[in-house]
């Protein structure tokens, strides 16, 4: 989308003073009636007669860097845009047009590096020249966003010692809990200056902290118990959420039809969590965008957080409206939270199989809404947001922590592990050192999902490179800990049985407050061999009884219902009822 935004108001313009008028209006006629060959022999005989004309070397740049191009090459196109701005330095749209072609797929990781840091300065030159420049703006914002994703909730625990690329930034220092800690300056920048850690662990050192009996390494709730000391950077996040809303509200400020713009401040608000930040952002995008999936997908994203269910419910409507079928398919399929054994039930017929396990599953029978379905929605939306893979064009809810993440939600506990951890969760009695001397393990981080009840996911990522994947040790930790449970370590392993024994994961959180009622249940043999079955319930109300013992009426309406599910889903029996008011002679006080 972005492309063709920018490549219709290219197109729109006319010729510049000075510009070639015979091939180079040629080419830009034959541009606007997508002749892409016709257009570039048109622009090369322009640049070729006059190689100094800035702008023909820019529209041949956009041609040849235009997605519906069957000849598209970004090589050349990149050398031209380069040319441009060789001869007009302080051209906003020339800078644009480099800032936006630098935002295409690398050959590696290194490669990407350089790319991060050289749109890092152009968005800054360009904000120079035009401070409300909105690609400008998105461009800081996302790099704001990558900073905080990888800082938000991230530790380091202590024995290893850092030394930064740039070690002048005192204010990048990580807030310290618990004991002191050296590190000097954790992380300079973007993924361009990670730090690398120069002295290795010293296995002695941890067998105190860690102890060969604590089979799962990754528990940080035990090893804080155990008085493990953390240090976390929670004041590096802070400040890269700010700069990252700040850039973002000025790009939908300038551009309020610049979709991608939305996509960065829903998945920041996927990060942190400020739902109710982003409300504002909400109705512009519905007033500028009203028939976009997305508007519909984020809307109810945002207000299913919220706790407002119904409003949710009708934006998720309206989105599955607007899907295409790739998507609608990803949106209506279970077999994303169903256990194995029952896909081939479900695909026999899908429709009936969904409405009974939907129906199953519905938390609260009484409102017009299905919590559990939408949350389902809220958590498919999430997986695109934050686990999406571009390099490799997966959707999020197929990549691996995508995937778990639609199944179980949001974990009570992730955090990235910093600072040489795989050297350390490695380390044990017997293991031969030479094989545990992996110059990755030094620099490997980790990702945990801590869900309680011993439900646990760990990711790696050795590469540094945001492409996170389960955790397993390597083989020779396997053969060091056979006499223990090396299982405990491999997380492929444990999540194919987690998802085996409990397939999917949901508690739902009533809005509102919350009354514990007492009840019983009696059961009575009635008429046919049926059962006729009694529920008691009292209703809390305020002490309004008067003196002389006489209960005042209360004004509260009651909904009551009970709902038979069967061993197939189905809802077989439900019988509701509403009680509009209690009469004082109703009411009974009881002490307790």
């Amino acid at each position: 989308m972005r492309y063709l935004i920018l490549l219709a108001a290219l197109v729109a313009v006319s010729a510049p003073a000075g510009a070639q008028s015979g091939p180079y209006e040629e080419g830009v006629e034959a541009y606007r009636d997508g002749e892409f060959q016709q257009a570039v022999r048109a622009l090369e005989r322009a640049v070729e007669a006059n190689p100094d004309d800035a702008e023909a070397h820019y529209l041949l740049a956009r041609v040849l860097f235009d997605e519906r191009n069957p000849d598209r090459d970004e090589g050349r196109a990149g050398r031209e845009i380069d040319r441009a701005v060789d001869l007009d330095p302080d051209n906003v749209v020339y800078l644009v047009a480099r800032l936006e072609q630098l935002r295409g797929d690398t050959w590696n990781y290194f490669q990407e590096i350089l790319r991060v840091q050289r749109r890092r300065e152009l968005a800054n030159k360009i904000l120079s020249l035009d401070s409300t420049n909105a690609f400008a703006h998105e461009e800081l914002g996302e790099q704001a966003i990558v900073d905080y994703y990888q800082y938000r909730n991230a530790i380091q625990l202590p024995g290893i010692e850092f030394r930064s690329q740039d070690v002048g930034r005192a204010e990048d220092a990580p807030a310290e809990t618990g004991a002191s800690l050296s590190v000097d300056d954790p992380s300079a920048g973007a993924d361009a200056a990670e730090s690398i850690p120069t002295d290795g662990p010293d296995p002695a050192s941890f067998d105190g902290l860690f102890g060969e009996q604590i089979a799962d390494r990754f528990d940080v709730a035990e090893l804080r118990r155990r008085g493990v000391p953390v240090t976390d950077y929670s004041d590096r996040a802070n400040r890269a959420y700010d700069r990252a809303i700040g850039h973002l509200r000025m790009a939908v400020e300038q551009d309020p039809r610049r979709g991608p713009v939305y996509d960065h401040l829903i998945r920041l608000a996927s990060l942190s969590q400020e739902w109710d930040d982003m409300l504002p952002d909400l109705t512009t995008m519905v007033t500028y965008l009203p028939e976009a999936m997305e508007t519909w997908l984020y809307t109810g994203l945002v207000q299913h957080r919220l706790g407002n269910y119904e409003a949710a419910t009708a934006a998720f409507r309206q989105a599955l409206e607007r899907m295409d079928e790739e998507t609608l398919d990803a949106y209506t399929d279970l077999t994303l939270i169903l256990p194995p054994d029952e896909h081939s039930a479900y695909r026999e017929a899908p429709e009936t199989f969904a409405e009974r396990y939907w129906t199953s599953r519905d938390p609260r029978f009484l409102n017009t809404v299905n919590e559990r379905r939408t949350e389902h929605y809220a958590r498919l939306t999430t997986a695109e947001l934050l686990y999406r893979s571009d390099d490799l064009d997966i959707p999020g809810w197929r990549t691996e922590r995508g995937r778990l993440h639609v199944r179980y939600g949001v974990p009570n506990l992730d955090v990235i592990i910093e600072g040489g951890f795989g050297e350390v969760v490695e380390q044990f009695t017997g293991r031969v050192e030479s094989l545990s001397s992996d110059p990755f393990r030094s620099v490997n981080r980790f990702n945990v999902w801590d869900y309680g009840d011993d439900v646990r996911f760990v990711f790696e990522d050795p590469t540094r490179n945001g492409s996170f994947r389960l955790y397993s040790p390597p083989a020779d930790v396997f053969a060091t800990l056979s006499a223990r449970n090396p299982e405990a370590l491999d997380f492929v392993e444990r999540a194919q049985a987690q998802v085996r024994r409990q397939p999917e994961r949901y508690q739902f959180r009533a809005p509102g407050r919350q009354v514990q009622l007492p009840y019983r249940v009696t059961a009575f043999k009635g008429e046919e061999g049926r059962t006729d079955l009694y529920v008691n319930y009292g209703i809390p109300v305020a002490g309004t009884g008067q003196g002389d013992g006489v209960q005042e009426d209360v004004g509260v309406t009651v909904n009551t219902g009970a709902f038979l599910i069967g061993p197939q889903r189905d809802l077989l029996v439900e019988r509701r009822r509403t009680v509009y008011g209690l009469r004082g002679a109703q009411i009974v006080p009881f002490e307790q």
